[in-house]
């Protein structure tokens, strides 16, 4: 007895056509009891989690009614992620400007000690790339600088 011969993709595909057709019927009649049975379930109306009104879902895992309040969903969830991240990194390098000892989080930001942060931002990116590096490198290089302190830092080492 010989080794089972191996079909092609086309033979394939002729065989799966030719069941489909066989018990198409079959398929559909389970397929349309089971809509039958679960159709309440399935379509029930939801809330929208981003303007609170209701729709109906198109599929089962839907939380919102369109694609403006996907995309509202979305920023809102990238935007999360990132700040979560950056108290991360603030934790990390310790909460306060180096300079002049300014806690509140809106004015602080991460520093290059020893310059050269456009050239890095260009290679590793803004926003949530910036701050996975910085955690990668355990914030060696980087301070935290109030935006005055910054700014003054950047004037007097002729940074750009």
């Amino acid at each position: 007895m010989g080794r089972p011969r191996i079909r092609t993709t086309e033979e394939c595909r002729k065989l799966a056509h030719q069941y489909y057709l066989a018990n198409k019927e079959r398929w559909g009649r389970k397929a349309h009891a089971y809509y039958l049975s679960h159709r309440g379930k399935i379509w029930q109306e939801k809330s929208c989690v981003i303007c609170g009104s209701l729709f109906t879902p198109t599929c089962s895992g839907s939380i919102v009614c369109s694609n403006v309040c996907r995309l509202k969903r979305k920023r809102q969830t990238n935007t999360k992620c990132r700040l979560e991240q950056k108290q991360r990194v603030l934790d990390l390098l310790g909460n306060v400007c180096k300079n002049c000892g300014n806690s509140d989080k809106r004015v602080l930001q991460i520093d290059h000690i020893n310059g050269g942060g456009n050239k890095e931002f260009k290679a590793i990116g803004l926003g949530h790339n910036f701050y996975k590096h910085i955690l990668v490198v355990t914030g060696k290089g980087y301070q935290i600088l109030c935006a005055n302190c910054n700014w003054i830092k950047r004037h007097e080492n002729n940074e750009n």
